[in-house]
């Protein structure tokens, strides 16, 4: 069966389609990571609890409405306290650290 233009252009939209699916699931299946550090105790906790009910109200609601590209969102969240403001400096590269995220 000799090549044509026409089963050549055929075969080659199969591949790429067979590629970007191979990429998709593979997108799919990894989550996108987000790190939220917030003073959860303490006495300027309160706008911060508000401002975390905000934050997972919003990463729910794109999460129920299939993510970004397919990709859910997880949510990293840390306690900041205000005693220790070295410890808070620290806790800002442990969940990247950890997670194996990057910043963008």
């Amino acid at each position: 069966m000799p090549l044509t233009r026409r089963g050549f252009a055929l075969s080659a939209i199969a591949a790429s389609g067979a590629a970007t699916l191979t990429n998709a699931s593979r997108a799919a299946a990894e989550p996108i990571r987000i790190g939220w550090l917030a003073a959860l105790t303490g006495p300027l906790a309160s706008p911060s609890i508000g401002f975390d009910r905000g934050v997972r109200w919003a990463t729910d609601e794109i999460n129920n409405k299939g993510g970004v590209d397919g990709r859910m969102i997880e949510l990293i969240v840390r306690d900041t306290p205000r005693r220790h403001p070295g410890q808070s400096a620290g806790r800002s590269t442990a969940p990247r650290s950890r997670s194996g995220s990057r910043r963008c």
